[in-house]
């Protein structure tokens, strides 16, 4: 039977790990014999040596606390000696007393539970049982003395033994404990002497005798392991090849061959080297392929990157980044520029504390409480340094949805302020001038209406009355239609400032639903209110005039009946008044002119009615929308800001 090459090595290395093994085993059982002789010496001998002087020191200074009460001449210096030396040395005497018992019967439990096989060994063992034995023996001798001795000594504490004869006799009775304690002790001192010494030549004997044998039988294992070596070295001759054919294709070195001849183990090891390099060479034209394109994707990263920070730094509105502390991470470069701070007082500072997050802190709520409700806040508008910013704060959040911090855009909107101010004053005065033009028209036809009746009257006879009375209703009619159009123009021009005060929209639209009810049903239109009860701050007269007009315009837009919906509620941070119907509607094209001033989609309206809303809508800092769908109907909804709500329940 053919062995392989690895089945030969794997016996030779057998034999040979087996006679180390061997070795390791007959080692280890002699190491072992000498440890357990050393840890007799350690935890037993020496031990109770170190416990044998302790227990004879404080037996010395016990005895020598009780010769001074002894001496004393008071009973009281007698008492004090004595409770201080009862209250230590005793203690500790039992104490040391009971550590050399504990010890004397664990070494003797741990002797009956080993087994040894020779002879001497069983001899050893029972010279250590006995001398265990002995210490016990001599342990209790000394204990019962001292209980002895405890016993001897309450008749100084009494109040009666105050006489020089009953202490010399107690001096003499202690004295006598004494003597005896002290043979024991040295008997018990010379014994673990004695023993210790034996212990230590039994460990030095038998370490050398161990020590002799393992070089022995160290010396036949390595010849043993040289030999094997050899015919191991011999026989993998050509694994050396194959390892400088391993570290050439480490080295990228694809080109190099391998020849090993046969056909055993190590031929078919070198022919699977070279199919791997083979391999491999294609993995790394993979991998090299593959570095080019991730180098090319982390260029195109990098040039993003540096160009997402410099349109950062290009923009004119402030951006300001915290973390989840509100401590300062970044910020480009317009909010040194903007707020006129340094870099060094912004980065890393705590946000709250500069007076640029005190200004927002004041007019927004807690940066704190965006962080934890996770919604983005917006400022409407605040001052700082006589420049009015309009800024946003939104949290910042990582790939998985994590809020990290804040993240601040703070427009500078001074100069935008200024010239929408402007470009309204220039409407407003446009259409003034347009209303002016419009009025004069609107007028102009009343007066000639008027003049030419007039003259008609003048040249009627007293007998033609029918035709007067009517020349006259005319005139009525004409004069009415121009005391509207006055009317309505002065209260577009001269509309006052609102005067802001706590309201309830629920009672707001309940009470306008109750104006016009009767004008509603008459009209076939059925009013519906759904409101949410809440306080906002409004002129209650302008906007019941504003809803009303829209309230109108709605019954008008359904000439068979319909619904009409009043609703009032919160919607994120504004709350909402609408006015929806299901009516005609508003055609695509109308819907952007609707609150022009003068412009109608009525015969007989003065084009003044949505222009008075909105107004009013404006000057309460609100905001009016409109949508509609011809045939469908229109809907309009007044925001009023919550901000306005926050500041009154202050």
């Amino acid at each position: 039977m053919k062995l392989s090459l690895p089945t030969k090595i794997f016996l030779a290395f057998g034999i040979t790990v087996l006679v180390f093994a061997s070795l390791a085993v007959y080692s280890l059982r002699s190491f072992r014999n000498v440890g357990e002789d050393l840890q007799n010496i350690v935890s037993g001998h020496l031990v109770l040596a170190r416990l044998t002087g302790q227990l004879e020191t404080h037996q010395q200074n016990r005895f020598r606390d009780v010769r001074r009460a002894i001496a004393a001449d008071s009973q009281s210096n007698r008492q004090a000696i004595l409770r201080i030396s009862n209250a230590y040395h005793p203690q500790m005497i039992f104490r040391r007393i009971e550590d050399t018992s504990k010890l004397c019967r664990k070494q003797l439990f741990h002797l009956k539970s080993t087994t040894r096989k020779s002879v001497p060994k069983d001899f050893e063992r029972e010279s250590k049982r006995d001398f265990y034995l002995t210490v016990l023996r001599q342990i209790e001798q000394i204990q019962e003395k001292h209980i002895q001795l405890s016993q001897e000594l309450e008749s100084l504490n009494g109040a009666v033994t105050n006489s020089t004869t009953a202490r010399a006799r107690t001096a003499s009775k202690v004295g006598t404990i004494e003597a005896e304690l002290v043979a024991v002790v040295y008997q018990l001192t010379k014994s673990i002497n004695e023993q210790t010494e034996r212990a230590v030549y039994r460990a030095q004997q038998n370490e050398k005798t161990t020590a002799w044998r393992i070089v022995a039988i160290t010396a036949i294992a390595l010849l043993l392991g040289v030999l094997l070596a050899l015919w191991s070295t011999r026989a993998l001759a050509p694994i050396q090849e194959l390892v400088e054919f391993a570290k050439a294709i480490s080295r990228g070195d694809y080109e190099r061959k391998v020849h090993i001849r046969g056909d055993d183990e190590l031929s078919t090891l070198g022919n699977e080297l070279m199919l791997m390099a083979r391999g491999r060479q294609k993995r790394e034209e993979e991998l090299d392929r593959q570095q080019d394109e991730l180098e090319r994707a982390y260029h195109r990263v990098a040039d993003l990157k540096k160009y997402h920070e410099s349109v950062v730094e290009s923009l004119s509105t402030s951006i300001i980044v915290t973390d989840r502390d509100l401590l300062i991470t970044s910020a480009n470069e317009a909010v040194f520029t903007n707020f006129g701070m340094s870099e060094s007082r912004v980065i890393g500072k705590y946000l709250p504390d500069l007076d640029l997050g005190a200004v927002m802190e004041k007019e927004s709520q807690s940066l704190k409480s965006i962080l934890e409700n996770n919604e983005l806040q917006n400022i409407s508008s605040f001052v700082y340094q006589e420049r009015l910013y309009e800024a946003a704060i939104v949290p910042f959040r990582s790939a998985e949805g994590v809020v990290l911090g804040l993240v601040i855009a703070a427009e500078d909107v001074t100069v935008a302020v200024q010239t929408k101010e402007a470009l309204i004053r220039s409407e407003r005065l446009a259409a003034i001038g347009r209303m002016s033009a419009h009025v004069t028209h609107e007028i102009r036809n009343p007066l000639s209406s008027i003049g030419l009746n007039a003259e008609i009257l003048e040249s009627l006879k007293p007998e033609d009355a029918k035709q007067t009375h009517e020349l006259c209703q005319a005139i009525i009619r004409e004069v009415d239609r121009l005391t509207a159009i006055t009317e309505a123009y002065l209260n577009f021009a001269r509309l006052p400032r609102p005067n802001l005060r706590n309201a309830s929209p629920k009672r707001l639209l309940e009470d306008i639903a109750a104006f016009v009810g009767p004008e509603c049903t008459a009209a076939g239109v059925n009013l519906i209110i759904q409101a949410e009860d809440a306080e906002i701050s409004l002129d209650i007269d302008q906007i019941r005039q504003a809803i009303l007009n829209l309230v109108r315009n709605a019954k008008e837009s359904m000439p068979s009946g319909g619904a009409l919906h009043l609703l009032a509620e919160p919607v994120n941070h504004e709350f909402r008044i609408r006015i929806q119907d299901n009516g005609v509607g508003i055609e695509e094209t109308e819907i952007s002119r609707i609150f022009d001033p003068f412009y109608s989609t009525k015969q007989t309206g003065t084009g003044l009615g949505l222009a008075l809303v909105q107004q009013i809508v404006s000057e309460h800092n609100a905001r009016l929308e409109a949508a509609s769908v011809p045939g469908e109907g229109t809907r309009f909804d007044l925001y009023f800001p919550l901000r306005e709500i926050s500041e009154q329940h202050a």
